[in-house]
């Protein structure tokens, strides 16, 4: 700072306003916001005018914010559901790495996608609908179970919580896997029926 200030006199370039950490009378250290002015008095004297805004408050919820963004993003990250946000435009602007363990496809090639291009139940009626109902505010939350088309081609039953963001109309949501619990829904359908036909049969 002080080489900026004698290059200015000297007739360089103005000194930026920037970020500066000044020391306090007791040793500690202090966050401003510095800007300089560099002005002629009455008696054509050159006069340097510096202004500091303290920035010791926005610092402290800065960091604060940091903290919680970091824990956040962990706490994302290690999910084992698929978190998403879609824009307003119904593409994928947003995705957890659990989304490539469920769906196979990498997050690089799956943003910017719409959502439907790996749920075309998305796509129909009667859950086209309904998502757009979410996205009219006529719903606030929507739950649907569908099939997810993973990488491999295969068909897997996913549930979707999926909740409108205002002010911008993205969609947030959660992708939670339940094609093993679907396959034994199914399966317990069939016992039941083979159950039902000897029942039918046999006193």
């Amino acid at each position: 700072m002080a080489n900026a200030i004698n290059l200015w006199q000297l007739g360089g370039p103005p000194a930026p306003p920037a970020e500066v950490q000044l020391q306090r009378k007791d040793g500690s250290l202090v966050w401003v916001f510095s800007s300089h002015l560099m002005l002629r008095n009455s008696l054509d004297q050159t006069e340097l005018y510096c202004v500091d805004i303290d920035l010791t408050t926005q610092k402290k919820f800065d960091n604060e914010l940091q903290a919680s963004e970091r824990r956040y993003r962990s706490l994302v990250e290690h999910l084992g559901d698929a978190i998403f946000i879609t824009d307003a435009n119904n593409q994928l602007s947003f995705l957890n790495p659990a989304w490539e363990t469920i769906s196979g496809y990498t997050i690089s090639d799956s943003l910017g996608s719409p959502l439907k291009r790996f749920m075309p139940d998305l796509g129909q009626n009667p859950l086209h609908q309904r998502l757009e109902e979410l996205r009219d505010g006529a719903l606030e939350s929507l739950r649907v179970e569908c099939q997810l088309l993973t990488s491999s081609g295969q068909a897997r039953r996913v549930e979707l919580q999926l909740n409108q963001s205002q002010p911008d109309q993205s969609i947030h949501g959660s992708l939670h896997d339940v094609h093993e619990r679907h396959l034994s829904q199914q399966l317990q359908k069939a016992r039941n029926a083979v159950l039902d036909k000897l029942l039918g049969v046999h006193p």
